[in-house]
């Protein structure tokens, strides 16, 4: 078969038909994915450049899921310091008690004493409940445990919390044990060592509690340091591949007219065309 010539002015007008129909497609297809740069052949550079952004923001953002993580278990920590530390303001106030009976000059029956020193023993054995129930995810900051909580991607910026170590029974140094604690024959001395020991232990516990303050306040602030940097790392990638779709639907419209003209430029060459064959 042989082919079939073109005018130069229907080629012309062809070619540029075919031009303005591969521009109408790329601005069809930005407005729809919304994107400048779909691919690497659009812009390899922009491309490569938006996905190590992208890259990195999700690194991030696995890490944000590890603070967010870290800040749980600190929290459970500090709700078992604050629960503790109401039961060892009740239990001085047990002792207290228990030594004004003493001290008091009147009889104080072992009756009196034994009831005393059941609810002391009913609040140690709730301390006890409380230091092996304060985990998270199998992590306990009230015993030897530690939290280590990492901030970027390489592993080289780390945060770890120690554990309080308190551990069970006397690991607050509070004297205790329901199979030898008897108070009915204790005398006003020994329940002084044992205030002692109470205000001792408060005082570990409010500190703790301070450490845990200050490391939640630092894995709060690098949590919003590291959420403020995906969103930087995101921002970047955007502005590299990101079509702007007011553009986008002004170029759409041009090039709409374009081709509408370009038809009807190659009807007229065709016209043209057939007026000579008529005069042939």
């Amino acid at each position: 078969m042989s082919s079939v010539a073109l005018s130069s002015s229907m080629r012309n007008n062809l070619l540029s038909l075919q031009k303005t129909n591969s521009l109408l497609e790329t601005s069809q297809l930005r407005l729809s994915t919304g994107l400048k740069v779909n691919s690497a052949l659009d812009d390899a550079r922009s491309f490569f450049t938006a996905q190590g952004l992208n890259n990195r923001a999700t690194d991030l953002g696995r890490l944000v899921d590890g603070m967010g993580q870290s800040v749980q278990t600190v929290k459970a920590a500090d709700t078992g310091v604050t629960a503790m530390t109401k039961l060892m303001e009740q239990a001085d106030s047990i002792v207290t008690q228990a030594k004004e009976h003493l001290n008091s000059g009147g009889a104080a029956t072992d009756a009196e004493i034994a009831a005393f020193e059941k609810d002391f023993d009913a609040l140690m054995v709730q301390m006890e409940g409380v230091m092996e129930d304060a985990n998270y995810r199998g992590i306990n900051l009230l015993t030897s445990d530690k939290l280590v909580t990492q901030f970027n991607e390489d592993n080289s910026n780390t945060f770890e919390i120690a554990g309080a170590g308190f551990g069970t029974g006397t690991g607050l140094g509070v004297t205790w044990s329901s199979a030898t604690t008897d108070w009915t024959n204790a005398d006003l001395t020994s329940f002084e060592s044992r205030a002692t020991e109470i205000s001792d232990a408060l005082t570990k516990l409010r500190n703790f509690s301070s450490s845990l303050s200050n490391g939640l306040s630092i894995i709060e602030t690098r949590d919003d340091f590291t959420k403020s940097m995906i969103e930087q790392l995101q921002e970047g990638a955007d502005k590299l591949t990101l079509a702007d779709p007011n553009e986008e639907g002004a170029k759409l419209l041009a090039l709409q007219t374009r081709m509408q003209l370009g038809v009807s430029a190659m009807s007229m060459s065709a016209q043209s065309q057939q007026s000579v064959l008529q005069m042939l």
